[in-house]
């Protein structure tokens, strides 16, 4: 590595992507979209020295799964092993919170597109469990958690939620914008 690390630089950048390509010895067809979620924390210390860690969400699909050592559920692009006949009626596709993470308010979210955010220690990344913020998101709701955005010059943006939108210092009633 070559370079140093600006003066002054300190705080933390989260991510999130699919990272494995196999179940036990069954393949994902395509690890970005079907992978489990891996979330990494690059931490930037304040007497210059990185720190970094990276941990799998544990959702209650990826420990089946890791329970079993096979693919146990369906995916976004690809099927389960065993044809047409195992995939036909199972409409179960695994929550993989593999989409994005978020962090705000001392909470560190690991996001899915089709499903409930699952809660994270933002510091060890262990999986504290799905956050359904308080009641404001339900199961069977249509949720659109993946892909946040916030432009801070118009004040409006897409974040975790149906229908939710940033108003001012505002998103609906789960927290507030600075």
């Amino acid at each position: 590595i070559e370079g140093e690390i600006p003066a002054g630089l300190s705080g933390v950048m989260f991510r999130n992507g699919g990272g494995n390509a196999e179940i036990g010895e069954d393949p994902i067809r395509a690890p970005s979209f079907d992978g489990d979620g891996l979330v990494t924390a690059v931490r930037f210390a304040e007497d210059g020295k990185v720190y970094f860690r990276s941990k799998y969400v544990d959702t209650e699909g990826r420990l089946a799964e890791q329970k079993a050592g096979k693919m146990l559920f369906r995916s976004v692009v690809g099927n389960k092993p065993g044809g047409w006949t195992a995939n036909f009626l199972d409409l179960a596709v695994k929550n993989t919170a593999n989409i994005n993470c978020m962090y705000f308010g001392d909470r560190l979210w690991a996001l899915y597109d089709g499903g409930l955010p699952h809660r994270l220690d933002p510091h060890s990344l262990e999986t504290l469990g799905i956050d359904d913020l308080d009641g404001f998101l339900r199961r069977g709701r249509a949720i659109r958690t993946g892909n946040t955005k916030l432009d801070e010059a118009l004040g409006v943006g897409d974040a975790l939620g149906a229908h939710s939108k940033i108003v001012g210092d505002r998103l609906c009633a789960l927290w507030f914008m600075n």
